[in-house]
């Protein structure tokens, strides 16, 4: 797969993360999976006060990596025995670990989940 070292800088409301010799890679190949959190979340208490956004695996354009640790920090978690769990990161609230099969919709028998939809646009700044 043909792929070049770049580095950027990735920019919310809140905070800025700059990433250095990221892989730019011409598809990232993923599952599909889209959750729409805003009509699904009311069915559990812990969730039903957070702001989650619909997730769509074919929109995802950043992996971000385990390098980048600040953008992994737990700045709140929202779990409850037998629901699906909330963690709010630097980019805002997402779902994780495992939720039922039948809040995946697209052709995939995955339930393990860790993915983030952001609802602020987020700017790529000095691509270099």
């Amino acid at each position: 797969m043909e792929s070049q070292l770049v580095s950027f800088q990735i920019e919310s409301s809140n905070d800025q993360f700059k990433v250095s010799q990221a892989f730019v890679v011409p598809d990232i190949s993923l599952s599909l999976r889209r959750i729409d959190w805003s009509s699904l979340k009311s069915g559990w208490s812990n969730l039903a006060g957070i702001d989650l956004p619909a997730v769509d695996t074919s929109l995802v354009e950043i992996l971000n990596g385990m390098d980048q640790v600040a953008a992994h920090v737990s700045l709140g978690i929202a779990i409850e025995e037998g629901c699906p769990t909330a963690v709010k990161t630097p980019f805002g609230w997402t779902g994780v670990g495992r939720i039922p099969a039948s809040l995946v919709s697209g052709p995939t028998s995955k339930v393990d989940v860790n993915l983030q939809s952001i609802l602020e646009e987020i700017s790529l700044s000095t691509l270099a």
